[in-house]
């Protein structure tokens, strides 16, 4: 990270807010709606702990409006974010022949909410945070070190042009059980890596049907560096998100075969029923053990959510009559 930092910046905006700017043409192709480089290096940083924006920009082409606030040719754009800061990029970067940094460490965070286009693009040391999967599609991604979050409850694919792990980097994800799918990369060709993907963190989004369930993750080009980083039963609160609440409890495996990387999952507690589920939507009293059904809002929805409650209200009480049915 340092030798990226050591890069000489034309441009450094440092602990700011870039907001509302734009550039426009009427007959040519309007770029960089807040900065436009081209043969150079800018520098985006955040350090005093606060949270900074970039949104709102855009560029117009004749009617063509595009969210896009920066534009590289041939440059380098470098994120860097320490000491517990948060820098939010609302708007698109695109450009050519340009490579995008993600730098900073532990303690801070870079959620993209909007794409990265056309760019080799690097992680390190730092919380990169998808809003969605799709976001780094079309990109040379490099994985140096730092966590990779693709947890925004909804199961993606990242779809990229070429994937290297370079060291060893953290991906949490996002798992429908149901539908046996889980967040996972796939890209057209895979560099030689020298580090392995750890996935540490899994936000369910569904229980298995069955006792058992497996999940492609990695491709055949990336299945060797995948380690399993999941050291607790699941739903581990650290990562399990507040739009469902699982019923069972799972062991989680990778099993590396031929055709990719799988990640196995296993309903908890064996011979034991009441073992088997989530203690979150367990409750106790001195005469039994009872389920307690997830909160639901019916007000926002109406029939949907009731009609969801009803259907989860009907699942929790199968479940509570199996566990004493032998």
């Amino acid at each position: 990270v340092e030798s990226v930092r050591a890069n000489k910046a034309s441009v450094t905006l440092k602990n700011s807010n870039i907001l509302n700017n734009y550039a426009s043409s009427q007959n040519g192709e309007a770029q960089g709606g807040a900065i436009y480089t081209e043969f150079d290096t800018v520098k985006i940083e955040a350090n005093d702990g606060d949270a900074h924006l970039i949104s709102g920009n855009y560029v117009k082409s004749g009617d063509t409006v595009d969210d896009n606030a920066i534009y590289a040719v041939d440059s380098k754009v470098i994120f860097d974010v320490t000491n517990g800061s948060t820098i939010q990029l609302d708007d698109n970067i695109n450009g050519k022949n340009y490579e995008t940094y993600i730098i900073g460490d532990d303690t801070s965070r870079f959620i993209l909410n909007n794409k990265i286009k056309n760019s080799t693009t690097h992680l390190i040391d730092t919380n990169l945070y998808l809003t969605k999967d799709s976001h780094l599609d079309g990109n040379n991604l490099g994985l140096h070190s730092g966590t990779l979050s693709m947890i925004n409850n909804q199961v993606g694919v990242s779809a990229l042009n070429s994937l290297t792990v370079t060291g060893d980097t953290n991906v949490n994800v996002d798992v429908d059980l149901k539908n046996q799918t889980m967040d996972r990369f796939t890209a057209s060709e895979y560099g030689s890596h020298s580090g392995n993907l750890n996935v540490t963190g899994m936000n369910l989004l569904s229980d298995a049907v069955s006792d058992n369930t497996e999940i492609l993750f990695a491709e055949q080009g990336l299945k060797d560096n995948v380690t399993n980083g999941i050291t607790t039963e699941l739903p581990d609160s650290k990562y399990q998100s507040t739009v469902y609440t699982p019923i069972y409890k799972y062991n989680v495996a990778y099993d590396n075969r031929e055709d990719g990387g799988y990640f196995v999952f296993a309903r908890s507690g064996g011979d034991n029923k009441v073992d088997t589920f989530n203690p979150a939507v367990l409750g106790s009293s001195t005469s039994a053990t009872v389920l307690k059904a997830p909160a639901i809002n019916v007000m926002t929805k109406g029939n949907d959510y009731q009609q969801e409650f009803d259907a989860v209200k009907e699942q929790y009480t199968t479940n509570f009559k199996s566990i004493f049915a032998s």
